[in-house]
């Protein structure tokens, strides 16, 4: 979930499309609704319902759609022990019928995972020992939850950028420069 999805839902709402409109759209291989933002809104939900199941995606956008701008909404977060519930990271295990998820954590509790249903953050917390922590938050201050927690996860890339600079410029160091009995300079 991320800043993206709750516009594009609002922008729909305020289109007159329903939550079933919107759940019937979705993965259409085009859209024409012959306005450009409408159908960026539904390509954008689109990308983002690949990343979740069905039923996970339809709790999603009914509570997005819920939502209110003038109200409290609650939404909920895993705590482990003094840290938080950042991503599940899948792993395939060759021979394996089932596959592995390691899960990323985080101190930041702003950087957390927001979980609109509080049965999924429940069954996370009970499979990870740990606990639910419940929000009641404004919908713009779910959209600064939410830019925190994908900052928090593509700071990763951010990093390993970071890294392989470093490394690099490290070895560039390395070279030194000597005389060639020839003449000239050489590695």
């Amino acid at each position: 979930m991320n800043r993206e999805v709750i516009t594009a839902i609002e922008l729909l709402k305020k289109n007159n499309f329903s939550k079933g409109d919107i759940i019937r759209n979705i993965s259409k291989e085009t859209y024409d609704f012959n306005n450009g933002d409408i159908n960026h809104a539904f390509d954008l939900i689109t990308k983002h319902h690949y990343t979740l199941v069905d039923s996970d995606f339809d709790m999603l956008v009914e509570y997005l759609y819920e939502m209110n701008a003038e109200k409290l909404n609650k939404v909920w977060i895993v705590k482990l022990g003094n840290l938080y519930y950042v991503q599940g990271l899948h792993r395939y295990v060759k021979g394996k019928t089932e596959n592995s998820t390691n899960i990323e954590v985080t101190s930041h509790k702003e950087a957390a995972w927001i979980f609109p249903a509080e049965e999924v953050a429940r069954d996370l917390a009970e499979r990870s020992g740990g606990e639910v922590e419940m929000l009641e938050i404004s919908s713009e201050e779910l959209k600064l939850l939410l830019d925190a927690n994908e900052s928090h996860t593509n700071s990763e890339i951010d990093w390993n950028k970071h890294a392989e600079e470093e490394m690099f410029n490290a070895s560039l160091n390395d070279f030194k420069f000597s005389e060639n009995p020839l003449g000239g300079k050489e590695f």
